[in-house]
């Protein structure tokens, strides 16, 4: 079995190779080179060590254990600074990285130099175990020294992606998390060297690193670490109050941003790397139609408007995201509903205001003109109104004219127009309605109002209504809104000098 050792600390070099080469390739991703850099000094660690089991003197053995502190020196300090870079979205100031790098240089050279000074070692042997051979030296104060320095610095490293983990909540899908994972063999390993509690002389170390490459891989392709999620945060997040949410172009929940998470419940740790289309919402997002839109959302069987703007992330020319940037506009849309209403609709009554009376008149007379179909108008005025406001005052007045209004409104059933014209006089458009119709209408509205019984809290009133109507049939093509007007105008006159209470008809604007 333990021959089988020397291929498999290769292949781990092999594939802590093509991992660097996969690093260089997303070298637009903020931690892609530090990243590279880490796979690099691991490759030739593992790499030449599997190259000294195969050894079989004490020259070749030396150059490869040489070859090895050509990663491992360096190891420490990329680590550290990978591990920096990812807390703080920056590397450490130029002198004190130039520092780090002069120092696991100069260890580099005590041992390419070692032979002359022997203060890394002072003696190598070779040792063997099942065949195979490795070397052993007799450590010296430099030894002890990196050592030292190695550890500092990755117990820094892994302190950084401890507190990052931390404030993902300890949530185990994370990157974070898979990268603690990876190391902690490693490290342990090492505490068991540097201690003494390792009682052969053979190095475990090189195969401990067999951990980084699986849990490497989980962060490299599980999670896409180098593929967009510390691009986007440096690229867009930051003091926004909107809601930030990013996925993939897979839709996967790559990252949000705090605002998001208020909103969507289902924006948390947890389900980071999910389908966004596993979530009702989700799938209405993803599914809108533009980069610009409006969805409405429903939370507790209660809708909520919202504004959603798309932006593409763009990496080495290709997709490779989406960010949605949104706000919840519930209260700014009523807001605009109610600007809206109110433009048009007179405020007592319920009903169209003049202006939007006027305009609707003007469509069905186009309508009408258009596709050559008839229809009526009915112009409805309170009888003796200044009496009511004389009599009871000016709170039954109000209370009149919003009981007509509704009243009128909800004998319409959706079929007809109805708007406030001026003081107490009511227009009422009948779309599709000849003479007979409008006639009957009329009489209904006329005789429903008769009926009523208007009440406060101490008063009790019954009141009459005139009604003239107007038919406007084949011979259309003169009228005007102003001659309907005045022709309605006329009937309702007509009506009211008849004794009030009363129908009146017109059933040509011109006749």
């Amino acid at each position: 079995m333990l021959y089988t050792l020397p291929y498999i600390s290769s292949l781990m070099g092999i594939l802590f190779a093509s991992f660097f080469v996969h690093s260089l390739y997303r070298q637009s991703n903020r931690l892609a080179s530090l990243f590279a850099l880490n796979w690099l000094f691991m490759a030739i660690y593992t790499f030449g060590f599997g190259m000294e089991l195969i050894s079989d003197n004490i020259k070749d053995i030396n150059f490869f254990i040489t070859l090895e502190y050509f990663g491992i020196s360096f190891l420490p300090m990329t680590w550290f600074l990978l591990g920096y870079k990812f807390f703080h979205n920056k590397l450490p100031n130029l002198i004190y990285s130039f520092l780090l790098g002069i120092v696991s240089a100069l260890f580099l050279f005590a041992v390419v130099t070692n032979e002359y000074h022997h203060l890394y070692y002072t003696n190598l042997s070779v040792g063997e175990i099942g065949g195979l051979h490795y070397g052993y030296a007799e450590k010296n104060i430099l030894f002890y020294l990196f050592s030292v320095f190695s550890s500092l610095l990755l117990t820094a490293g892994i302190r950084y992606f401890f507190i990052a983990w931390k404030r993902e909540k300890f949530n185990i899908n994370t990157p974070c998390f898979w990268i603690l994972v990876g190391v902690a063999v490693p490290f342990l390993v090492g505490i068991l060297s540097l201690t003494g509690l390792n009682k052969y002389k053979f190095d475990f170390m090189p195969f401990s690193f067999l951990s980084v490459g699986i849990f490497g891989t989980i962060t490299l392709f599980k999670y896409d670490f180098l593929e967009i999620r510390s691009f986007v945060r440096e690229y867009t997040f930051g003091q926004i109050n909107e809601g930030i949410l990013v996925l993939d172009n897979q839709n996967r929940i790559i990252d949000y941003n705090t605002a998001g998470s208020k909103i969507f419940s289902w924006l948390n740790p947890t389900n980071i790397g999910k389908n966004i289309k596993d979530f009702e919402e989700g799938r209405n997002i993803v599914e809108s139609i533009g980069n610009d839109f409006e969805a409405e959302l429903c939370f507790y069987k209660e809708s909520r408007y919202f504004s959603f703007k798309i932006s593409e992330i763009q990496e080495s020319g290709k997709t490779v995201g989406k960010v949605f940037l949104f706000q919840d506009i519930t209260e700014q849309k009523f807001a605009i509903e109610r600007l809206n209403y109110l433009a048009t609709h007179d405020s007592l009554s319920g009903v169209y205001n003049r202006n939007r009376l006027l305009e609707e008149i003007e469509n069905a007379l186009n309508h009408a003109k258009k596709y050559g179909e008839v229809f009526s108008i009915l112009m409805l005025d309170i009888d003796h109104f200044k009496g009511v406001n004389d009599r009871h005052g000016h709170i039954m007045g109000d209370l009149v004219i919003k009981v007509v209004g509704e009243y009128c409104k909800s004998e319409l059933k959706g079929k007809g127009i109805i708007g406030r014209y001026g003081g107490e006089e009511f227009i009422i458009i009948l779309p599709q309605t000849d003479k007979e119709q409008a006639g009957k209408i009329a009489e209904r509205i006329r005789c429903g109002i008769e009926a009523l019984e208007i009440k406060t809290e101490d008063k009790q009133i019954s009141i009459t209504v005139s009604i003239g109507v107007v038919f406007i049939g084949e011979d259309r093509s003169s009228a005007t809104v102003n001659s309907i007007i005045s022709a309605v105008d006329a009937a309702l006159y007509a009506a009211k000098n008849s004794g009030r209470n009363a129908v009146c008809a017109i059933y040509n604007e011109n006749n």
